[in-house]
């Protein structure tokens, strides 16, 4: 039986803010509404925040990574790999706060 992968882009952080900070978000949603044609678009009919990518980018506190990912499992992904490039800066802080206060929580 196949099965289901996904490798979004993941920032994860103390806060919201600063996992968005290094997300280049306004990259991401300019390449949405401009090459992101297969996309469901908002009901504005642009893509403008990060919730409206929703699925392509995962980024928010430990709290709110798992609830991103609960909603990947909930769709039928079977695996779910968290691309941390977008966040090289903070590349130990990511990897510590997914090991300590993510993963334990997804098990």
């Amino acid at each position: 039986m196949p099965t289901v992968a996904c490798i979004p882009p993941t920032s994860i952080a103390e806060t919201t803010e600063e996992a968005i900070e290094g997300t280049s978000l306004e990259g991401l949603l300019a390449w949405a509404n401009t090459r992101g044609k297969w996309w469901v678009k908002p009901p504005s009919g642009r893509f403008e925040t990060a919730e409206d990518i929703e699925g392509s980018l995962i980024a928010g506190t430990p709290d709110e990574v798992v609830a991103a990912t609960a909603k990947f499992e909930d769709v039928g992904v079977d695996h779910l790999v968290f691309d941390l490039r977008l966040s090289f800066d903070r590349w130990m802080e990511s990897i510590d706060l997914l090991g300590k206060e993510v993963l334990p929580r997804l098990r």
